[in-house]
This record gives structure tokens, C-alpha cells and sequence, in this order.
């Protein structure tokens, strides 16, 4: 992390770390997310994430579909690559200057074409 990075995140409220994760580790964590995906098994995308007069929509069309902290129970290794990993936590504790706490594990995946997305 660098002092763009903080002068990003206090801007904007976000800040990209690239190249934080290896390939091995994105794979580790993309893996069981990605499965939920294709199985359907996420949240219903809410009204207003859909394009309008579109009612409903499942994964890959456009809305908001996403996996609540029920995946850590299914795939619970995903804390490791995410939540748990210490350059991760590193970068929070610096940006936040406290202890990171978690107190939600969510997964979003705004598709192309759901409100919001700017598409």
C-alpha cells in the first residue's frame, strides 16, 4: 500500500490493491464463488439492481446477485484468501488506523447491465 492508495480510499471510501493475490490464491478463492454462481445458490437480485421492466433475473443476466455469509459455510477456506489474509488485513488496519473487525462476509456480483453498473 501507498499514500495513493490512502488518499484514494479517503476520497472515495475504496482503494484497488493489485497484484495482492497470487494466481494460486485467486484461484483458491474464485473457485467455490464461482460454483455458487453457476448453481444459482446466491440471493434474488433486488427490483431496483434490474434493468427497468425486468421483474427477475438469474446469474450471468443483468442484477445483483449475492452470496451472503452462508458461502463461508459451504467453502469456509475463502476466509484464508479474503477476509483472514494478512496483507489484506495489513492494508485495512492501516487505512483504518485501528483493529480490523469483521462484521459481515459478502460476496457481490453486479452484472453488466443491472443498475448501478453505469452500463
Amino acid at each position: 500500500m501507498n499514500a495513493e492508495h490512502a488518499k484514494e480510499f479517503n476520497e472515495q471510501g475504496f482503494t484497488v490493491l493489485r497484484g495482492l493475490l497470487s494466481a494460486e490464491e485467486i484461484t483458491e478463492l474464485s473457485k467455490p464463488i464461482l460454483a455458487a454462481y453457476t448453481s444459482h445458490d446466491y440471493e434474488a437480485s433486488a427490483a431496483y439492481d434490474l434493468p427497468a421492466g425486468q421483474e427477475s433475473a438469474l446469474y450471468p443476466a443483468p442484477g445483483n446477485h449475492c452470496l451472503g455469509s452462508r458461502i463461508l459455510a459451504a467453502a469456509p477456506q475463502l476466509m484464508r484468501s479474503s477476509a483472514d489474509h494478512p496483507t489484506i488485513v495489513a492494508a485495512v488496519e492501516e487505512l483504518l488506523g485501528d483493529v480490523a473487525v469483521l462484521s459481515q462476509y459478502q460476496v457481490y456480483m453486479r452484472t453488466p447491465g443491472s443498475r448501478g453498473t453505469g452500463a
